[in-house]
């Protein structure tokens, strides 16, 4: 295949990405402050902000700018210990190696020694035992209760290759309470045909990302789950999640693409 050739068949795939990931990772919300909340929920200051485990250190970044802003009341961490937590470990290592905590920490843990060293921030609740996505969410629900943390607004901060199901859970789960997505961070990706041959790579790489074949494989294995069928996680298949009013005929196209 020549050079040219590849290229344009890598910014097909490159735009496809895109296109799932822009669905994937959804953000209500443009931006997390005090006006942006005025404006979606009619409040300065929503209740509840929540930054989820299995994100990248990008999203700890966001998570101190809305405490600095402002936009909300509690401020919780929610992850426990799953399947990505030791490379997560590692990769806060080689970003940031005067930031301190135990090999066997949790990844809120190691979000909130991020925050408190970096950042001098402290969120007010941490929670630690949840492992995946779904008991994120009902380990955030018995936290909040147990708290007694009045919540009927919440934004939820998640990795922006499982934001929008993170956000329908939380609707299966907590149906009375109004939740916003935010995804937080979103990758762009774009062609660099620097080299010998052209390859994909992210525009403005978010700290602490993913290496590439990664970020793939998460877009790839999210948009199944997305949809209300048999193999899916709404109501028709596992039930996991509500749906999320079905998959865009885009997004489709671009994951058999």
């Amino acid at each position: 295949m020549d050079t040219v050739h590849a290229a344009q068949q890598l910014e097909q795939i490159a735009q496809d990405m895109d296109t799932i990931a822009r669905f994937v990772g959804a953000q209500d919300i443009e931006e997390l402050t005090a006006a942006a909340s005025e404006r979606v929920f009619g409040i300065p200051q929503v209740d509840v902000l929540v930054l989820f485990g299995g994100v990248i250190l990008a999203g700890a970044d966001q998570f101190a700018q809305a405490m600095r802003n402002g936009i909300a009341t509690t401020y919780v961490i929610d992850g426990g210990v799953g399947h990505a937590t030791l490379a997560f470990r590692q990769s806060v290592r080689n970003l940031c190696v005067a930031v301190e905590f135990s090999d066997s920490a949790s990844e809120a843990e190691i979000f909130e020694a991020y925050l408190e060293y970096i950042c001098g921030l402290h969120a007010d609740l941490l929670e630690t035992k949840s492992t995946n996505c779904g008991n994120n969410i009902t380990s955030l629900r018995d936290l909040l209760a147990a708290y007694k943390v009045s919540c009927q607004s919440m934004i939820l901060m998640g990795d922006e290759t499982m934001q929008q199901r993170i956000t329908a859970v939380a609707a299966k789960e907590m149906p009375d309470i109004r939740t916003l997505s935010f995804a937080s961070y979103q990758a762009k990706v774009v062609v660099d045909a620097e080299g010998a041959s052209p390859a994909w790579a992210f525009k403005n790489e978010p700290r602490g990302t993913w290496c590439r074949d990664h970020y793939l494989e998460l877009l790839m294995g999210e948009a199944p789950r997305l949809t209300d069928t048999a193999d899916g996680y709404g109501p028709k298949g596992k039930n996991f999640i509500v749906p999320v009013g079905g998959v865009p005929a885009e997004v489709t196209r671009a994951w058999n693409t």
